[in-house]
């Protein structure tokens, strides 16, 4: 019951707005404190980083309702593979993918990243940041890892040129995916959703894949990143809110 000294705060989740990029949330918040709806963003897509000749998977995980749904693998060959990002529940945020590469499981002699485990209201990270000195053991340079997410509304947590999907925002976020720099990874995990015991009639609904959650009215927003190759890219759908107030 909102009474004349209640607010009610809107939150509209922005798309994926770069490559790899997971979504971030919509929500309504009571009196900016207590949290009434959290509907959860999905995450992001992979990036090729051979012109769209490297390798299979990378899908992003659909925003789901209890729980989203894992990111695909990104597979260049048996020993250059790179895991997606999990989903997130509504108790804890996705696990972040790991990654394999010649040199065997999260062995960067390729420089390589593990991707972010989400967090409340946070996807995890699948972007690397510029260059770590000095090289690695192998002589290899390496990327600092982890330096951008999808937090609240906000889109983030890709990478392009072989980056992973970053997971997308919810109640809790999902994982972001692993990912080799200038090849291949994985994609990102979809965030969780959320209704307060004291909010009547409320049905989540989890996407799978393409396909959102309610997804006669949602507007695309909520579906897992496709993969980005040289052909094929696009930004994802900022989500919707509808409020109807009745006397």
């Amino acid at each position: 019951m909102l009474s004349s000294v209640s607010s009610l705060t809107v939150y509209v989740a922005e798309g994926g707005d770069s490559t790899g990029d997971g979504a971030g949330l919509s929500a309504i918040s009571f009196d900016g404190s207590t949290w009434l709806l959290v509907a959860a963003g999905g995450g992001g897509g992979a990036s090729d980083g051979n012109s769209g000749n490297t390798g299979t998977g990378g899908r992003g995980g659909a925003g789901g309702a209890s729980r989203g749904e894992d990111g695909s693998d990104g597979n260049m060959n048996p020993n250059n593979h790179c895991h997606g990002g999990k989903g997130a529940t509504q108790s804890s945020g996705g696990a972040g993918g790991s990654y394999r590469t010649t040199y065997g499981w999260g062995s960067g002699g390729t420089t390589a990243c593990t991707g972010g485990n989400g967090a409340s209201m946070t996807g995890g990270s699948a972007h690397a940041g510029g260059l770590v000195f000095p090289k690695d053991a192998w002589g290899n340079y390496r990327y600092r890892c982890g330096t951008n997410t999808a937090s609240g509304w906000q889109s983030g947590g890709g990478g392009g040129n072989g980056g992973g999907g970053g997971g997308g925002a919810g109640y809790y976020g999902g994982g972001g995916a692993g990912f080799i720099p200038t090849y291949i990874g994985g994609g990102g995990g979809g965030g969780s959703s959320f209704a307060a015991q004291s909010v009547s009639g409320a049905v989540l609904q989890g996407g799978s894949g393409q396909i959102e959650g309610n997804s006669a009215s949602s507007g695309g927003a909520g579906r897992g990143g496709i993969r980005h190759t040289t052909s094929s890219y696009q930004k994802g759908k900022d989500g919707k809110v509808v409020l109807v107030f009745s006397a």
